[in-house]
């Protein structure tokens, strides 16, 4: 019988892609779904991509890795890997290109006289076993003939493209169980495994929540649009992997008691209850992970551990129930002050001639870039020592003096040159690099890469084997200031102020608010993939000392929220009617599709308020583009739109509230004085030049 396979994109490194093979394999006895309203179609595809986008590599050598991991024995079928590549017509013999698994050579290919090809790679032997397999794609590249020429030259390349993948089809060995140490990977998305996080039809607040919170989590993992949020009574169909996740006593469906019936029983009081189950219809079958607790509060308490690395790593056996997370999560609080190359995805990083930088990271600045007031790269690395002939030492002295470290952080290069830095007694070689706070308050997110100079060299006859090893315990090292009050309110902060460390974050919603807007919202606010301390609150139960207990997001427009509606009157936006008056703005309302503002909470100074809105025209508070538009945006305002075409604007008021009641009472005062000023200085000068003009003439009159 043949078993469904689903393969995950686990983790970038590098230019490698990190790929996972899961199997649908289970300890309990699958739950039987024939004959219910709810389908079965798992929809999983042999195939998956390598790469996202095309990977170049510079002659005359260079190299790639990627890699994929097996978790059962595969049954003989067609197991191969496909590249697609493109390279320079200047190539020549003996360009080639090389791929190795596991370190093994298995073919070689010809690249001269040909600029586009398509290389299947069969999948043999021990690269089928289960674990951690790795191929790795060399090239070469000779563009000019001769002895000791240099080929370096910008028209000796190879490219990888995006359409190359990774295939393994066939049946698995269902000789293991599956367990909770699968999860997060049996429920990371992606385009042959879109995971659907169900709960119940008429969930509470907290369940609502818990849901958005474990979707947050797993979609900062998964590609793009995999993973959702959805109520019970919308699912049709079961195309992948899906998460359960409920009250005991909330669930409607029968297809969803039919699947927890064996699993209610055994939910303990004050604990959250997690397992594994599998759902089939006798032929297809998906995993669910089962997450119930007795009452929505202790669910949306213990959520958290099922979103915390450290402690999901410890999960390992069938089922568990999770309690006392505060005590838990405690002692593992996110050191924000410091940022370690495993935490941007990096480990032991080895540059060589064949690989003189790495790829681009990209991370969330774990607090808010304004309030970084000194940062510094710690660097600790080894660096090679050349064995070479006496003749030719000066030439390579001068070639090791030419050898430069590069880091880049959001682009800007900061060099060192290695042989003006000492080793210690271990042969260990430690820089600190300062960094301009300016460098990264532009942007909250952080990109870094390492990258050199000097490790390829022109003297092709001389054999240097030049290489540097940064060790991942490198780090950087943020200095932050505590005085949030001074820091401005902008949206160029988001999702900062409302991610603080310690401070709570209220987020109020109408009743009808779209699930899509929530979960946006929800994965907006993660911060490398950890959620502030958020409270999701009905409008109609909201009461005022909650929303003076930390900031606030109001989703929704001013006449869904009677306590904002009250308040009006102290809102950096002016409202008429209940609606926005953007047009006071310098925006063209009719094209406003949506809209945002922040300001000091009107309810407690000593926090922040923010407000989502969307126009009559669309169903929706927010979108994906919008709330990326406010991440990345480096505007200073307090306001900011997006239009029907996704164009994105921004204004800056005065003050809270200067500018409105400027806009209310006409023209503001202090700028027709100052207008008044310039009219009656320029009618001054032309009166002055009239008279000098007048007096001129009339002396050339009487001479």
């Amino acid at each position: 019988m043949k078993k469904m396979l689903v393969l995950f994109i686990y983790v970038v490194v590098g230019y490698g892609l990190f790929i996972n093979l899961a199997t649908s394999v289970q300890a309990k006895e699958p739950v039987e779904l024939e004959g219910m309203s709810i389908k079965v179609n798992s929809n999983t595809s042999a195939q998956q991509a390598l790469t996202t986008e095309a990977i170049e590599l510079i002659g005359p050598a260079a190299e790639t890795n990627f890699y994929y991991e097996i978790f059962s024995e595969l049954e003989d079928d067609e197991h191969y890997v496909s590249f697609s590549i493109t390279n320079s017509e200047l190539l020549m013999e003996p360009s080639a290109l090389t791929v190795m698994i596991d370190g093994e050579p298995v073919q070689s290919i010809s690249l001269a006289g040909e600029t586009e090809q398509e290389v299947k790679i069969p999948l043999e032997g021990s690269a089928l076993e289960p674990g951690i397999h790795t191929i790795t794609v060399s090239f070469s590249g000779t563009i000019i003939e001769g002895v000791c020429v240099s080929q370096y030259s910008t028209g000796n390349w190879l490219t990888i493209q995006p359409n190359s993948f990774l295939n393994l089809d066939g049946e698995v060995n269902l000789s293991s169980a599956t367990t909770l140490n699968d999860y997060p990977r049996l429920y990371v998305g992606s385009e042959s495994n879109k995971v659907q996080v169900i709960m119940p039809k008429e969930a509470s607040m907290m369940t609502q929540q818990s849901a958005y919170t474990i979707a947050s989590y797993l979609a900062d993992q998964s590609t793009p649009a995999s993973v959702s949020v959805v109520s019970e009574d919308s699912v049709e169909s079961l195309t992948g992997n899906i998460v359960l996740l409920g009250g005991t006593d909330e669930f409607e469906s029968e297809w969803i008691k039919r699947a927890l019936q064996d699993e209610l029983s055994t939910v303990n009081e004050d604990a959250l209850y997690v397992t594994q189950i599998t759902l089939t219809d006798k032929k297809h079958m998906v995993n669910a992970l089962v997450a119930l607790a007795d009452d929505p509060e202790t669910l949306v308490t213990n959520i958290r551990l099922l979103t915390n690395n450290e402690t999901v790593e410890q999960l390992s056996s069938e089922d568990v129930q999770l309690k006392d997370a505060e005590q838990l999560l405690a002692a593992k609080t996110l050191d924000r002050h410091t940022i370690e190359l495993t935490d941007l995805g990096l480990t032991d990083v080895l540059l060589d001639q064949a690989n003189t930088k790495t790829s681009t990271y990209y991370y969330d600045l774990p607090v808010d870039k304004y309030n970084i007031s000194d940062l510094t790269v710690d660097l600790t690395f080894k660096w090679s020592e050349e064995t070479i002939p006496t003749s030719d030492k000066d030439e390579l002295l001068d070639v090791l003096r030419q050898t430069k470290l590069k880091v880049i952080i959001n682009d800007v290069p900061h060099g060192i040159v290695l042989d003006e830095l000492a080793e210690d007694d271990n042969g260990l070689i430690t820089a600190q690099i300062p960094v301009d706070p300016k460098i990264v308050q532009k942007n909250q997110m952080l990109t870094f890469q390492l990258d050199t100079s000097g490790l390829q060299t022109d003297g092709m006859c001389i054999s240097t084997e030049k290489w540097l090893y940064i060790f991942d315990d490198s780090k950087l090292v943020l200095n932050v200031t505590d005085n949030q009050a001074d820091s401005p309110t902008f949206i160029d902060r988001f999702p900062f102020p409302f991610t603080n460390k310690g401070e709570d974050l209220v987020i109020v919603v109408p009743k009808e608010a779209p699930t899509e807007d929530l979960q946006q919202l929800f994965s907006s606010l993660s911060i490398n993939n950890q959620l502030p301390n958020i409270r999701l609150v009905l409008t109609d139960d909201v009461s005022e000392e909650e929303l003076a207990s930390g900031n606030v997001i109001f989703v929704g427009a001013l006449k869904e929220h009677p306590i904002l509606r009250h308040n009006r009157d102290k809102l950096n936006v002016l409202y008429e009617e209940d609606a926005p008056s953007l047009a006071s703005y310098g925006f063209l309302q009719s094209e406003v599709e949506q809209y945002a503002f922040v300001q000091e909470n009107i309810w407690n100074g000593d926090y922040h308020l923010a407000v989502f809105d969307g126009n009559q025209n669309t169903n929706h508070y927010l979108s994906e583009e919008f709330l990326s538009y406010l991440r990345t945006t480096d505007n200073q305002a307090n306001i900011a739109v997006q239009t029907e075409s996704e164009q994105f604007f921004t204004y800056e008021t005065q003050s809270d509230n200067e500018q409105i009641e400027g806009d209310n009472e006409g023209p503001n005062t202090e700028t027709i004085s100052k207008i008044g000023f310039v009219i009656a200085f320029i009618i001054l000068v032309i009166v002055i030049v009239g008279l000098i003009y007048y007096f001129m003439r009339k002396r050339k009159s009487v001479e």
